[in-house]
């Protein structure tokens, strides 16, 4: 990776501990170690030399692995090269509904299957397992699933408790692990969406636009703990939210599946769904539905710490113009009305609203010790509404590394020096990746 400064850093983990105890599926990172190059116009990889870096450097390799591991991108550096740990391949199925017209009329129906089988799959008789296994787009009636396929089994059931049998035959098994018939790769796939004047390319989606996403646009994360408060809860969502159909992609254990040293929040690991809800300054009685800062939000979140705000936003997707709600009443929308300088002023920010008041400190703190210029200062990313970002320091020039290794605590297992940052203003940091 390229820091702000010029630096050419490499990082990665390497020592961990065991974490099942606490219901973790993979073990704690306990160290993070990095080194620097010490030649970095040579462009021969060959030739590369990479070693310890300069004793002032002023934070932690496992601070830089925090960010760069959730706290977004186009704000750390670039990053030249990525290591991934794979996993097994398992059978592939995918179901649709028919497109049949006697089949549309059931929809939504078949929408609340979708939502009983990832949010609350013992309804079905199917084990969290297998419902974890499966997830959907924001689109009616697709399910992709890996392993063993169950999906038709309570799909029945579901029909069953619905005393509407005779449609089952409207959710297709369109593709079949135990079939003798190939597979279509991906590549394959999205070849057939070519453009017969562009034959071979692959057009961007959505397409490219003069106009953004709606300026107040959010994904919403409904906590699987409220879910599991009751199944009339399931109902409240489907009925509130604003999208097709909320966006089921929480699977394969995501809550468990964190190395505990890095930067997504918690709730967005642990939350059931995300969808889109009324969260802007728009009257809600207008849409007969909830608005979410006063309806919700204070039954789905615990807010009874005021210094302490949680992350409800996912970031993918998120609208120019997004805020939380006001500072001095989390159950009241930023007014539309407001200027900007007067929600940035006395309204959550779109920031503080994705991470939760305390990742967000610490990200920020980090973002000034790594690029105290803000060389890279994107909107709505981290440090870009602060006000240093107005007015930067000019980094210094870097310094030759030497050529030994060094290792660095993580924040897993030591006191962070982040907090000092932001008041020193460090400009020299390393960064690293975790290629090899």
């Amino acid at each position: 990776m390229v820091l702000p400064n010029g630096y050419h850093v490499k990082f990665g983990p390497t020592e961990w501990e065991d974490a099942s105890a606490e219901g973790f599926a993979v073990p704690r990172t306990k160290v993070v170690s990095g080194v620097c190059r010490s030649n970095p116009d040579e462009l021969d990889e060959e030739k590369w030399i990479w070693g310890v870096c300069p004793e002032d450097f002023a934070i932690e390799f496992g601070d830089l692995w925090f960010a760069v591991n959730g706290g977004g991108g186009g704000t750390w550096g670039v990053v030249t090269s990525v290591s991934l740990q794979l996993h097994d391949y398992l059978p592939y199925n995918f179901f649709t509904v028919s497109p049949l017209e006697e089949c549309t009329a059931i929809l939504p129906k078949v929408q609340e299957f979708q939502a009983k089988y990832y949010m609350a799959p013992s309804l079905l008789n199917v084990t969290n397992e297998r419902s974890l296994a499966c997830s959907s787009p924001e689109v009616v009636g697709q399910l992709y699933c890996y392993g063993e396929e169950d999906v038709m089994q309570a799909w029945t059931k579901f029909l069953e408790l619905n005393d509407s049998t005779d449609s089952v035959a409207c959710l297709w098994h369109r593709v079949d692990a135990s079939s003798d018939d190939p597979i279509m790769s991906y590549p394959e796939m999205m070849l057939l969406q070519t453009n017969p004047r562009f034959p071979g390319i692959i057009g961007d989606s959505p397409p490219p636009s003069p106009l953004t996403v709606p300026p107040g646009l959010s994904n919403t994360l409904v906590p699987q703990s409220w879910i599991d408060e009751s199944e009339e809860n399931i109902d409240i969502v489907l009925k509130n939210m604003l999208s097709a159909v909320p966006y089921y992609a929480f699977g394969v254990a995501t809550a468990s599946l964190s190395d505990q040293a890095n930067s997504l929040p918690q709730t967005l690991r642990d939350a059931a769904t995300m969808t889109q809800f009324i969260t802007i300054g728009f009257e809600s009685d207008e849409f007969n539905i909830a608005s979410f800062w006063s309806d919700l939000f204070p039954k789905m979140y615990d807010i009874s710490d005021k210094t302490k705000f949680p992350a409800v936003y996912q970031s993918n997707h998120a609208g120019p113009q997004l805020f939380g709600p006001r500072k001095d009443d989390w159950t009241k929308p930023c007014p539309l009305e407001w200027t900007l300088e007067e929600r940035k002023e006395k309204c959550i920010s779109g920031q503080e609203a994705m991470y939760g008041t305390d990742i967000l400190s610490r990200l920020e703190a980090i973002k000034v010790a790594v690029d105290p210029g803000f060389m890279f200062n994107c909107h709505g990313c981290i440090g870009n509404n602060l006000d240093v970002a107005k007015a930067p320091e000019v980094p210094p020039e870097p310094v030759q590394p030497s050529s030994a290794s060094v290792d660095q605590p993580s924040s897993a297992s030591s006191a962070s020096t982040y907090a000092a940052a932001i008041s020193t203003n460090v400009g020299r940091i390393v960064v690293a990746t975790a290629d090899d």
